[in-house]
């Protein structure tokens, strides 16, 4: 799919929804004047040597907020593909799962608000990024990233769910009102290790005052 050929004649949002801003096109690609012939998709930004840098316009943000009354609930994960790869599927409005998260139940009260959520980056690590979100209605947390095990959520430092939507990226439920946003990359491997290594270490320290004890014990 990441050829020049198939960004081009690629017509559904898969790629958008990975966050691809930037493309980079050398100008003895036979295509390369394709993406100039798309103003609608693509912004010709600069050259440098003899490859052209494009923006994708078209590109879904870092993360982003889908209300729950977009949630589309399709079990079979084949059929969440062909969802997702169908051309129509608006994926800033809807939001594919296998099964919509018991919170997304709660009927609000009074007169829903409509206004766009505001999203706030406070930190981004290596294993682990921050944000600030502020939505007037329940909706849905999408990360524009693939979703791999060992993924930890946490909402004003309480621990949620990860979900899988869109048949490849992960998600969380966030309520209506202001909180903070963490993902943490915390892989049972990595836990294990650690425990391991403390273990190791209390061992090593143990036997170390044993034969320090010995030694003044010998003396004496």
């Amino acid at each position: 799919m990441l050829t020049s050929k198939g960004v081009l004649e690629t017509k559904d949002r898969r790629i958008d929804m990975l966050n691809a801003r930037y493309y980079n096109v050398s100008e003895g690609d036979s295509r390369s004047m394709d993406f100039r012939n798309q103003p609608h998709r693509f912004r010709f930004l600069y050259a440098f040597g003899r490859t052209d840098v494009y923006e994708n316009l078209r590109a879904l943000p870092p993360a982003y907020v889908v209300p729950v009354s977009g949630i589309e609930v399709i079990p079979d994960e084949a059929q969440q593909l062909l969802r997702v790869k169908d051309p129509n599927f608006d994926a800033e409005r809807c939001v594919v799962l296998s099964e919509a998260p018991p919170e997304a139940a709660t009927k609000p009260t009074g007169n829903p608000v409509i206004s766009t959520p505001k999203l706030a980056w406070t930190s981004k690590r290596t294993n682990g990024f921050d944000l600030d979100v502020n939505t007037a209605q329940p909706g849905i947390l999408v990360v524009s990233q693939m979703d791999y095990p060992g993924w930890e959520a946490y909402v004003d430092g309480r621990s949620v769910d990860i979900r899988r939507v869109n048949y490849a990226f992960p998600s969380i439920f966030v309520s209506p009102g202001p909180h903070h946003v963490r993902f943490s990359f915390e892989p049972r491997s990595f836990k294990v290790g650690l425990a391991l290594s403390i273990l190791a270490t209390a061992a090593a320290a143990v036997m170390v005052l044993r034969g320090i004890n010995r030694s003044n014990q010998n003396r004496v």
